[in-house]
């Protein structure tokens, strides 16, 4: 197992995980477009010119909530039809890189808009180049949305020298879990995969003054997405908890990543029908090992680790009670700690 390194440095106040608020006001000299539909909105790549002539428009056809890859990810299958239609279009316009999308949907409040960019981060974790604490929904009127800008932390040369690297290690993790087959198995190798492999940074390493010179700094932005996990080697707890959620996500198990009201990540994962706590990163900043004690664990366990930033982190959590998938109910006879007993 890698060495553990851990950091213990205050966070960058300036670095809020969370999407910011409206960046502009009303404007008296724009009007709103004649087309009220759910499903009218424009969206502009990262390097078009800005003529309206230049932008591509979405159409109907562009998005379909029924086929597509969102089906089953945690904070999508919270929402209803018309909700699913706007993630979509934001999903669709961070997987493409774009800078922003240009909105024209009566029916969709600020308020939704800002829940939906806040989901589409917490359901791809692939999409490591997208931020969503620097985005934000711009008003045309007070009512009415302009368009919903995207912050990437990443260059599109940046996404594609690293995409490669991040598929592959993927695939061969995958390749060496393909012959398990309950979900505890496919959880607890995810578990173990992940704390064997990678070293664990405390507080993401943070020193920077800015969130701009964090995101000048690759490596150190490595440490907050799952990138660290799988290309780096190194990670913070964000990172741990990415990169947990997309494995299982991988396997076809339900599972999510959260945000803490003290800037911890961890997970909500559903093993064998029924929903359990991880949190990954606790596992391998203990002087284990492998610290098993954050494997499977109830809701009321967890809130002595974190407590959920519900500012942040929107969407509702189940209510973790199940304990049969816990590590030391299936083990009963190991000589490992278990700090909850």
């Amino acid at each position: 197992m890698v060495k553990k390194h851990a950091i213990a440095i205050a966070l960058i106040l300036s670095m809020s995980f969370g999407v910011c608020g409206c960046s502009g006001g009303a404007n008296t000299n724009s009007s709103p477009s004649s087309d009220n539909s759910p499903a009218s909105a424009t969206e502009q790549p990262t390097s078009a010119p800005t003529s309206s002539s230049s932008r591509k428009e979405f159409k109907d056809d562009d998005v379909d909530i029924t086929n597509t890859t969102s089906k089953g990810r945690y904070c999508f299958e919270k929402l209803d039809d018309k909700e699913k239609l706007y993630y979509e279009k934001i999903r669709k316009a961070v997987e493409n890189h774009y800078w922003g999308l240009f909105w024209n949907n009566r029916d969709c409040s600020k308020e939704t808009a800002e829940k939906l960019v806040k989901y589409v981060a917490y359901d791809y974790p692939e999409y490591f180049w997208y931020s969503d604490e620097s985005g934000g929904v711009d008003m045309m009127t007070d009512k009415l949305i302009k368009r919903i800008t995207i912050h990437n932390n990443y260059t599109e040369d940046d996404k594609e020298k690293i995409q490669p690297e991040l598929e592959k290690a993927v695939q061969s993790y995958n390749d060496s879990a393909k012959d398990l087959k309950s979900d505890y198995e496919k959880a607890l190798n995810a578990y173990e995969y992940i704390i064997k492999n990678t070293e664990y940074i405390a507080d993401g390493g943070a020193t920077l003054d800015s969130l701009q010179d964090v995101e000048s700094d690759k490596t150190m932005l490595a440490l907050w997405n799952m990138t660290g996990v799988f290309v780096d080697k190194k990670a913070s707890d964000r990172g741990y908890a990415q990169a947990f959620e997309y494995l299982m996500q991988q396997t076809g198990i339900e599972c999510a990543y959260v945000q803490g009201a003290d800037n911890g990540f961890w997970n909500v994962v559903k093993l064998d029908g029924e929903w359990y706590c991880v949190d990954v990163g606790a596992g391998d900043s203990t002087d284990a090992e492998i610290d098993y004690s954050y494997f499977a664990i109830t809701s009321e366990q967890m809130s002595g680790v974190h407590t959920t930033d519900t500012e942040n982190f929107v969407a509702e959590l189940p209510e973790c009670t199940a304990t049969a998938d816990n590590y030391f109910i299936k083990n009963p006879d190991t000589k490992e700690t278990n700090h909850f007993a």
